[in-house]
């Protein structure tokens, strides 16, 4: 009886937390570990989150990746980067990108434009420099931060 009421509170936690936002089955798994020790119950918990649709670790890259594209757009290396850290496997990552055609110039733009404000201030000899220095810590590749910049001066 005390195992089954500790099953449903963990359960009702759980799905709270993912209403919050979506979560990774890692995500939950560590969240898990930290109210119980018991191994048997964490994997019971999972799998029903998992047959009621609750946990879905190829939809939480979905909603990731369309989170970052737009709040914070970033490039593709560092976005499987991120994704790894949630738990996500390796696996469901390729096959999400080999799948999915990200516009990474269009998401360099993106992420120029929030910076716009700055870049009007900075001088016009580092104003490149910035730019893409800014871009590649996003995680945007050399060549893809040039082309934004260069485009993104076109459109001013």
């Amino acid at each position: 009886m005390e195992s089954d009421d500790l099953f449903e509170s963990l359960l009702a936690r759980c799905i709270k937390l993912i209403y919050i936002r979506p979560r990774t089955e890692s995500e939950i798994n560590k969240y898990l570990n930290k109210l119980t020790e018991d191994q048997h119950l964490i994997e019971r918990l999972i799998s029903r989150l998992k047959d009621n649709n609750y946990l879905n670790d190829n939809e939480f890259i979905e909603w990731w990746v369309s989170q970052r594209e737009y709040f914070r757009p970033r490039g593709q290396p560092l976005l499987k980067r991120e994704l790894k850290l949630k738990g996500v496997s390796q696996e469901f990552i390729d096959e999400y990108f080999a799948k999915t055609d990200l516009d990474e110039a269009e998401l360099a733009l993106q992420a120029l434009s929030s910076k716009q404000r700055q870049l009007d201030r900075t001088e016009d000899k580092k104003r490149f420099k910035v730019a893409v220095d800014y871009l590649m810590r996003r995680g945007f590749s050399y060549d893809t931060a040039k082309k934004a910049f260069e485009q993104f001066m076109q459109m001013r």
